[in-house]
């Protein structure tokens, strides 16, 4: 699934998922949340993989340098992220954890 996809399914449940938690008292911290993810995928959806990766690779800098990011937290990502994906794409995540660290 690439970020189109994944922007098109989360859509549809979203709007699913708003009109089922419409009742609900956390609709609007959910519709906050919403928003505020639409806005990221909005911002990275039109960029290659070589772009996405450069901001990654900057954003990584940026919050490692203000002691937001480590090498404890680039390996729990690994390996919460790791089951789900394929070779390929596992063989791709160790390149940027690496690059990353």
């Amino acid at each position: 699934m690439d970020i189109r996809e994944f922007y098109k399914s989360n859509q549809q449940n979203q709007a699913q998922n708003t009109t089922d938690n419409s009742s609900n008292s956390n609709s609007t911290h959910s519709k906050q949340d919403f928003s505020e993810y639409q806005d990221t995928i909005n911002k990275y959806k039109d960029l290659s993989q070589q772009e996405l990766y450069s901001e990654l690779l900057s954003q990584a800098t940026n919050l490692k340098s203000q002691g937001k990011l480590n090498t404890q937290m680039l390996d729990q990502l690994s390996s919460t992220l790791y089951p789900m994906l394929n070779n390929e794409q596992k063989q791709l995540l160790n390149n940027i954890i690496e690059r990353i660290k």
